[in-house]
């Protein structure tokens, strides 16, 4: 098994706080649960607690000996295959699926006859699909804000799956040479290597927490990714004043909530601009290809009207991929001449990149490849650096370097193949374990813990390892009373008035006609800036942890709302 666990806060609004009993009203508790291992892990593969001791930078031993990460290998940690490669490469071959994917499903009608045509991308490395079980531990009352009550966090999840050390409790069995793989966010994952750096010094691995081997919560990254779109995009105040900028094109389709886009807009929010500006972007980059062919169209409809082939429509794509997606070629367009420089261009160029690089590493954790995540990575890296989310950057190099060059073989293979869990058994269900975590807290908070004056501490700390109960139980009355044909689930919203209405922006002011024009705000090329700083901070091809790990106000990490629907996506 491996725990999970994060932090959720509960507000009891009946509290009332007087002279005796100033009590705060918001409860901040520590919730968990155990994930079993699938996919062929053993008990053995875990049996590697000394040996990664002895390479350890917590050992004293290890203290006078430089640790640091030479990231460079990490981008070459799953190359594109010999018989795969032509012009395009592995992320240049998912945006040419998705310039297709988006033009059969949102385009005009007569581009559906070639759903069959269009197969799925490329496979990495699959997880394969297996329902995921999860056993809810019982929340506690710890604050994990702090080192300290992330160790009580811990020590209380290993009390409860009766796992321990015999010199400190004989009742429990034996952790031994074995590790745990823990998994949690962020502030957590800094909070646990803070834990283990000031254990360093103690004798067992139980005292030293070495038993713990942390695994990055993939659900709050993907939450970062979307965050650092915001700080690029929309945050900057002189960009929003730019027709062609993303705060003017989200202003088309969601006219009433500029307020919160301009502030904070939530992970949700930003999560379905992304893929609804991105859907009409990328097709308004079709609009503007089929203008310029041979025999030009003014539009869409007309092309359709056409009936191109598939290998027509195929061919176009792949210039599409070349034209708007210039990847490393992009920092020549900002120094070509005053007369023929297109500033509008440049902006929009990066928007439809980054906005690529977030629908891939999304469309990877739904279907479970592992591989296309990791290869996600470095890209992610690069941005993060860029737009001051440095811990973010430093996490992920330290991470990925760990799993490839620290891990052994046995153990990796443990951690990527549950890394991500599939609580459905379904293809394209695959979620994050932290994303289960949050699930498991918005019913622990909402659904049970009671209600009124029954809603307690005591309570909502006493039910919230019955939530899988609760729901079997709520199953089997709908299966007795064949109420199988009920749901939660909403329809997806018919967006294609919205996308027309944006798509007839889109082209009033040519925002992918390549011509000399100048932009109210440059926007910073954020891979660039981050992959230069990468660089310069290279020591002999190596890079200290200290030397990347930079505090920036972008560092704040992002909650999960439940409640705003940010566990729907």
């Amino acid at each position: 098994m491996a725990p999970a666990y994060d932090n959720f806060d509960v507000e009891l609004k009946q509290g009332v706080p007087t002279e005796d009993q100033p009590h705060d009203n918001l409860l901040h508790l520590t919730s968990g649960t155990f994930i079993r291992l699938e996919h062929g892990v053993t008990r053995d593969d875990l049996r590697c607690s000394w040996q990664l001791w002895e390479k350890s930078e917590n050992n004293p031993d290890n203290f006078s000996k430089a640790n640091g990460i030479d990231w460079t290998k990490l981008l070459t940690i799953h190359p594109d295959p010999v018989e795969s490669r032509d012009d395009l490469n592995r992320h240049e071959r998912f945006a040419l699926w998705k310039f297709l994917d988006d033009l059969i499903l949102h385009g005009p009608a007569y581009f559906r006859c070639f759903k069959q045509n269009l197969s799925h991308p490329e496979v990495v490395e699959q997880i394969p699909i297996v329902k995921s079980k999860q056993v809810p531990a019982e929340a506690m009352d710890i604050n994990q804000s702090t080192v300290q009550g992330n160790a009580d966090a811990i020590t209380n999840l290993c009390k409860q799956a009766a796992i321990g050390d015999h010199s400190v409790d004989r009742g429990v069995e034996n952790i031994g040479d074995h590790v745990v793989l823990v998994h949690g966010d962020l502030s957590t994952c800094e909070r646990v290597q803070s834990l283990q750096a000031s254990r360093g010094v103690e004798k067992t691995p139980w005292l030293r927490f070495a038993f713990v081997i942390f695994v990055i919560g993939l659900f709050h990254l993907k939450m970062a990714c979307a965050d650092a779109i915001w700080k690029i995009f929309i945050q900057p105040k002189q960009g929003r004043a730019d027709d062609t900028g993303l705060f003017k094109l989200v202003a088309e389709i969601r006219p009433k909530e500029t307020g919160k886009f301009g502030s904070k807009p939530g992970f949700r929010r930003m999560h379905e601009v992304i893929r609804h500006v991105g859907i009409v972007s990328r097709l308004d980059c079709w609009r503007e290809m089929v203008c310029k062919l041979e025999r030009p169209f003014p539009n869409l409809e007309s092309w359709a009207a056409a009936k191109p082939s598939w290998d027509e429509v195929e061919g176009i794509a792949r210039k599409l991929v070349r034209t708007y997606l210039p990847g490393m070629a992009y920092s020549t367009l900002r120094f070509r001449p005053p007369e023929i420089r297109d500033e509008v261009q440049e902006n929009v160029l990066l928007q439809d990149q980054y906005f690529m690089y977030y629908e891939e590493l999304s469309y990877a954790m739904d279907t479970g490849d592992i591989g296309r995540v990791e290869t996600c990575f470095m890209p992610w890296v690069f941005i993060f650096k860029g737009c001051g989310k440095h811990k973010y950057a430093t996490q992920m190099i330290r991470f990925l370097h760990d799993l490839y060059f620290v891990y052994p073989e046995r153990l990796r293979h443990a951690i990527r193949m549950n890394i991500l869990c599939n609580p459905s058994g379904k293809p394209f269900h695959f979620r994050a374990i932290d994303w289960w975590v949050e699930h498991n807290n918005l019913y622990t908070k909402r659904i049970h813990g009671g209600r009124f004056s029954n809603r307690t501490k005591a309570r909502i700390l006493k039910e919230s390892a019955l939530i899988e109960v609760y729901k079997t139980i709520r199953m089997t009355f709908e299966k007795t009373f064949a109420l199988n044909h009920r749901t939660y689930r909403h329809s997806q919203p018919k967006m294609d008035k919205t996308f027309k209405k944006l798509a007839t922006y889109m082209a009033k002011i040519g925002l992918h006609k390549q011509q000399p024009r100048t932009s109210k705000y440059n926007i910073k090329d954020a891979k660039a800036e981050g992959m230069h700083k990468l660089v310069a901070a290279m020591k002999n091809r190596t890079v200290g942890l200290e030397d990347i790990a930079e505090i920036g106000d972008g560092d704040v990490e992002a909650e999960a709302d439940g409640e705003d629907g940010d566990l729907d996506v």
